[in-house]
C-alpha cells in the first residue's frame, strides 16, 4: 500500500498537508521535483520526519504564519513553506510541485510513493480550475487482466477532477498509451495522436504506461475545489 498525503491547505507560503500514520512506520521521507519525469525516475530528497511529529519548516516556525487547533491524533502533519528547499531541482513556492513521500520501517524506507500533485498558492482561489500535466509514461506491460502494472507512473491530483482529457502526443502510428483510474481498475488505450475525454470522472489518481516505447502525453483535469455560484 502506497502513501499519500493530503493537502489541507494551500496558501502563499503555506503547503499544510497531513499523513495518515500506519501501524510499523516510524518516519517519512519527502522527495520532490520540478517537473512529473523528473518526480518518477529520480526525484530530490529534502526532508525526513517522525511519524507522529508536527513539523514546520524555519520560515513558518520563525513567521508564526500557519497554526491548526485541530486534533492531529494518528497524524502526520507537515507545515511547509517549500522556499526552505527550493533548489536547482525543487521549485520555489510560486511553482507547481511534484512530491513523493517515502516510509520508514524498522527495516529501513520503503518504495516511493506515487507522484502528489501541488499546484502553486492561487490555484485554489475560484471554485473550479484546470490543471495541465506533462511527462512521458514509461514502457511497460500489463499486470495482467487488463490491469495497470505497480510500477506505471501514478500520480495523485490534489483534488477530485470533474473532467479529465488524456491526450497521446505521439504522432499518427506511434505507440499506444494507457491509462487507469486506479490501481485495481482496468486500463483503457489511447492511439497515437488522439484523446480520451471523461466528464465527471471522479478522479484523483492516474496511473500511466506506454506500450511499445515510452510515450509522451499530456493532461488536462478539471479540479473542484468547491462549490462555485
Amino acid at each position: 500500500m502506497s502513501v499519500v498525503p493530503r493537502l489541507v491547505k494551500r496558501a502563499l507560503g503555506i503547503m499544510d498537508l497531513a499523513i495518515r500514520n500506519r501501524p510499523g512506520v516510524i518516519g517519512y521521507r519527502l522527495s520532490a521535483a520540478n517537473d512529473l519525469n523528473t518526480a518518477f525516475s529520480a526525484p530530490t530528497d529534502f526532508l525526513t520526519v517522525r511519524s507522529g511529529d508536527v513539523f514546520s519548516s524555519p520560515t513558518v516556525q520563525r513567521n508564526r504564519a500557519y497554526r491548526n487547533d485541530g486534533s492531529n491524533r494518528d497524524l502526520t502533519r507537515l507545515w511547509l513553506d517549500i522556499n526552505d528547499y527550493a533548489n536547482a531541482t525543487i521549485p520555489g513556492d510560486t511553482d507547481i510541485l511534484y512530491l513523493r513521500l517515502t516510509e520508514q520501517t524498522s527495516a529501513g524506507f520503503l518504495d516511493y510513493g506515487p507522484i502528489f500533485v501541488i499546484p502553486p498558492p492561487d490555484f485554489f482561489e475560484t471554485g473550479r480550475r484546470t490543471l495541465v500535466l506533462t511527462g512521458t509514461a514509461p514502457d511497460l506491460a500489463s499486470r495482467g487482466n487488463n490491469l495497470p502494472p505497480e510500477n506505471a507512473m501514478r500520480i495523485y491530483l490534489p483534488k477530485f477532477a470533474e473532467e479529465l482529457r488524456v491526450y497521446n502526443e505521439n504522432a499518427a502510428g506511434g505507440d499506444d498509451l494507457y491509462f487507469s483510474l486506479g490501481i485495481g481498475l482496468v486500463e483503457m488505450r489511447v492511439p497515437a495522436d488522439k484523446a480520451r475525454i471523461y466528464a465527471e470522472s471522479g478522479a484523483n489518481e492516474i496511473l500511466l504506461r506506454g506500450s511499445g516505447g515510452a510515450v509522451p502525453f499530456t493532461i488536462s483535469a478539471g479540479i473542484v475545489n468547491g462549490i462555485q455560484a
